[in-house]
């Protein structure tokens, strides 16, 4: 791999762990401090906040990193997306008037649209871990701002989300305000370029919208066909089993921004294939760990949420296929071809939603689990048999078996972890150059600020 940004995924890695620990402390606020029901009514709304964002983003900033790196017209995208949030907005303002302590959030949507642009410009200079500081920041402010409301129920939940995204976007635009003037100076609108942004950014936002059903949409189901106790509840496991995500997450992040950048076939497949290995062992290891340690933290951490731990433990399944697939998803966005991965997605996300409707009304969180599950499964298996990896990967499948064991053993199953080191090396989910290239980017670490 490429010098540039191996480092900076390193030091994003470890901001991401940072904020995923004031992220729990975060659920902890909410869990802990909020009734049930009104943290449910509050889950509800956010996830609809981030679905109209994500909608709203149309591509960002997935397509908008490779626009930049090919120094395609961004200007006219630009406006685009600032007229369109502006719509927003105006559409939101009518349902926010009917529920007006909704009326916060509706006004962060146009500011966390435009911060995609910030956030692709921090991408494309391989500066990962401004964007996880401003991460970091966001949960701070939020924490501070749902210990400071906790006594305003639902509407102290929804301000305190808001204050904190206003804060952290606009330090956001500060910290890119050159790169973003040098895109605005010129007023742009060229509607050929428009389009072709308008097809690859829908193409992207569809498979995006379809790789979240594992919270924010299922979140609205959920909220739809049972009781927003359940999706309390599902706000609760969801979170803890997402941990599992930083890793994918980070990668993820070097890859959409080194794979834009190289030509040569060969390396760049090289580069995904390494990716994918220690994105899903490592996760796999850290499910083990969380998975056998579960009920002691359920119950010392989250005492109104006992009952939960199996939910978790299904959900985290979900998550090991996540940590492949989404690393395919990525690689073709990088490409500029996210078409290629829409079927396999898409398809996905009908599967969940289907199984949703199917199975929550008579199991619950168990069924939108097992629905959630499922469906992260066919996208694996479908998106890795589209680009040829799938015999290579297959193993993933009886490896994930290390995740109900490890709850069936409970604080015993800790002694899986080195069995399931041997594991990923016998069936080549590990190789020995994986590992080098993690310790040779930290010495480079170590050597720069010695």
């Amino acid at each position: 791999m490429k010098t540039a940004g191996k480092t900076e995924t390193l030091y994003f890695i470890f901001l991401l762990g940072l904020s995923k620990f004031v992220t729990y402390f975060v659920l902890l606020v909410l869990a802990n401090l909020f009734l049930l029901p009104d943290y449910g009514r509050a889950s509800f709304v956010m996830s609809a906040y981030r679905v109209a964002i994500l909608v709203g983003s149309v591509g960002l900033p997935f397509v908008y990193v490779p626009w930049i790196i090919n120094k395609k017209d961004t200007s006219s995208v630009f406006y685009f997306l600032l007229f369109l949030s502006i719509a927003m907005l105006l559409g939101g303002l009518v349902i926010g008037l009917q529920h007006p302590w909704t009326l916060p959030i509706i006004f962060a949507v146009p500011l966390t649209i435009l911060s995609g642009v910030s956030n692709a410009i921090l991408r494309v200079k391989h500066k990962y871990h401004s964007i996880q500081i401003q991460g970091m920041l966001l949960e701070l402010y939020a924490l501070v701002g749902l210990i400071l409301l906790s006594g305003y129920g639902k509407s102290g939940i929804i301000w305190g989300h808001a204050i904190s995204i206003y804060l952290a976007n606009f330090a956001l635009f500060y910290i890119t305000r050159k790169e973003l003037w040098e895109i605005m100076k010129v007023f742009k609108f060229n509607l050929k370029v428009v389009w072709e942004y308008i097809r690859k950014g829908t193409i992207t936002s569809l498979l995006y919208l379809s790789m979240v059903f594992l919270n924010w949409i299922d979140s609205l189901v959920l909220g739809v066909l049972s009781t927003f106790e359940n999706v309390a509840k599902y706000n609760v496991a969801g979170p803890i089993s997402n941990v599992l995500s930083v890793l994918p997450f980070a990668l993820s992040m070097f890859l959409l921004t080194r794979e834009s950048e190289v030509k040569n076939q060969k390396r760049s497949k090289a580069i995904l294939r390494r990716g994918l290995r220690l994105s899903f062992s490592f996760s796999l290891l850290m499910a083990i760990v969380m998975i056998s340690l579960i009920f002691p933290l359920i119950k010392m951490f989250f005492p109104k949420y006992v009952g939960v731990e199996v939910y978790v433990m299904i959900l985290s399944m979900g998550i090991l296929f996540y940590s492949v697939y989404a690393l395919l998803y990525i690689y073709e966005t990088g490409k500029l071809q996210p078409e290629k991965a829409f079927w396999p997605l898409f398809l996905a996300a009908v599967i969940n939603f289907v199984l949703d409707v199917l199975l929550i009304p008579d199991y619950g969180l168990y069924g939108i689990t097992f629905a959630t599950t499922v469906a992260h499964g066919f996208a694996f298996t479908a998106l890795s048999y589209k680009m040829g990896l799938l015999k290579e990967f297959l193993p993933v499948f009886p490896m994930l078996l290390f995740l109900p064991l490890s709850y069936y053993l409970g604080v015993l199953g800790l002694v899986l972890v080195p069995v399931a080191f041997g594991c990923l090396y016998l069936f080549k989910l590990l190789k020995e150059g994986d590992l080098w290239i993690i310790i040779k980017t930290g010495f480079d670490i170590f050597e720069r600020f010695r």
